[in-house]
């Protein structure tokens, strides 16, 4: 018979080998994320480019803000611009913002290819479409989340940096 010590810490040892398998799940989901945000903002840049636009710098403090409204759609099973204002004045307290600020955010279902969906998505809108081609904007942040129920939610910042 297992005495109460030796049950608690079978336990203890069971719920431990099961936390390194939850952090390598954690950590691919996160790697796929990222790797969808890359390849949009790749597509992105390349159709700006092919318009003779500049491409888009990607800046931390604006990806992290674009990240957390991501999360929060997802979260909240809901696709929206709310808070975008506050968004931009978080940027602007980090960066130098130059006036001109844009936000495109969109949502889609187990794609193949979601980062080619929410680039054809954006593109397919006149609002959307004349945001990833704003001659004003040199930088920006863009983010996916995976949420629960399969769906990825992408926000993307378009911003204005000033030079001086």
């Amino acid at each position: 018979m297992l005495s109460k010590f030796t049950i608690t810490l079978i336990g203890i040892l069971l719920l431990l080998s099961f936390t390194p398998i939850q952090t390598v799940l954690a950590q691919q989901q996160i790697s796929e994320e990222k790797a969808i945000a890359e390849r949009t903002l790749l597509l992105i840049n390349n159709y700006r480019q092919s318009k003779g636009l500049a491409p888009l710098v990607s800046l931390p403090a604006i990806y992290e803000e674009c990240l957390a409204h991501c999360r929060k759609m997802a979260e909240e099973k809901q696709v929206n611009h709310d808070n975008f204002d506050q968004r931009v004045k978080n940027v602007c307290k980090e960066i130098r913002c130059g006036g001109g600020s844009a936000e495109n955010v969109a949502y889609n279902y187990e794609e193949a290819d979601p980062a080619m969906r929410a680039f054809n998505q954006w593109r397919k809108s006149s609002g959307h479409h004349k945001n990833m081609l704003g001659k004003e904007y040199t930088h920006t942040g863009l983010a996916v989340v995976r949420g629960k129920e399969g769906a990825y939610y992408f926000t993307q910042l378009f911003i204005q940096v000033s030079k001086r």
